[in-house]
């Protein structure tokens, strides 16, 4: 996450840095990875914010996740993540249970090592709705 502090909701966290020129994206293991995507609309005549990005965020904070945040329409903001599977069974469940609730999508791999519309699921993010000060 670059510069967008305000959409990581109050905590500690753990940041690890890799110079990026010595990256290979053909040596991220993707298998256990489960990619998801949010966004935030602000209705025009309104104070309020739909999609569930900010609640997202914040029910994320029990897992390892990295996101990157495109703030750059004012009437919207989109999010694409990449949480980290859990291994065990009942974390997995809640992580499930967060994505269904505050994602617009999300696809677990399902053993072929790629995410498609196969194995990709609709969440409720769209029907969610922050109040905001304005």
């Amino acid at each position: 996450m670059d510069y967008q502090p305000e959409y990581l909701p109050e905590g500690q966290y753990i940041v690890e840095f890799t110079n990026s020129d010595n990256l290979d994206p053909e040596n991220i293991d993707y298998s256990r990875m489960v990619m998801v995507i949010s966004m935030e609309v602000k209705l025009a005549r309104y104070s309020i914010l739909v999609g569930g990005l900010k609640p997202l965020l914040e029910a994320l904070s029990d897992f390892e996740y990295c996101c990157s945040i495109n703030r750059t329409n004012p009437a919207y903001t989109t999010s694409g993540i990449w949480v980290v599977e859990p291994k065990d069974p009942r974390e997995l469940e809640k992580l499930k249970d967060v994505l269904r609730k505050h994602s617009i999508m999300y696809a677990f791999n399902d053993g072929t090592s790629y995410l498609s519309l196969a194995n990709s699921r609709m969440g409720s993010g769209v029907h969610s709705t922050v109040s905001i000060e304005i």
